[in-house]
């Protein structure tokens, strides 16, 4: 469905990736980069420039909040606007609000199921966000939900 956007998987779990490739790779997306943490993500973006991230928020070296933050700065990203959904285990409020704050468009609770990885991936790739500049980074505008989104 969508074999030419390049997909940037940030996850440390060999088994998650694995998970996250075969997810990505049932709804159409081919082109599937991957690293451990969030340096190696850092350099995977900045020399691949991919059309969404997946980053897992705890990622080491640079965490899920450093490096969305890292992204959405414009004076250091090739693409602050690329489209980034955040994955978490501890799927608290405080946690939702710190990764919409750093810049995630989207924010996913693990385990993750197939359907709910289409649905915000169809989201990022169907709907752009605009962006609104807070301090030296940007944060795309959150999106309002009808009952319809969830029923």
């Amino acid at each position: 469905m969508f074999p030419n956007l390049c997909v940037l998987v940030v996850e440390a779990s060999p088994h998650l990736r694995r998970i996250y490739r075969d997810l990505l790779n049932q709804v159409g997306l081919r082109r599937i980069l991957e690293a451990t943490d969030g340096a190696e993500a850092i350099g995977i973006f900045e020399q691949r420039r991919p059309n969404i991230v997946l980053v897992d928020w705890d990622v080491q070296l640079l965490n899920g909040e450093e490096l969305v933050r890292m992204i959405r700065s414009p004076a250091v990203s090739p693409s602050p606007k690329v489209p980034v959904i955040v994955t978490m285990a501890q799927c608290t409020q405080d946690n939702v609000i710190k990764a919409t704050s750093a810049g995630a468009n989207e924010v996913l609770a693990k385990p993750i199921s197939p359907k709910a990885l289409w649905q915000h991936l169809q989201g990022v790739i169907s709907i752009p966000r605009t962006f609104t500049t807070v301090g030296a980074h940007l944060r795309p505008e959150q999106r309002v939900f009808s009952n319809a989104d969830f029923f």
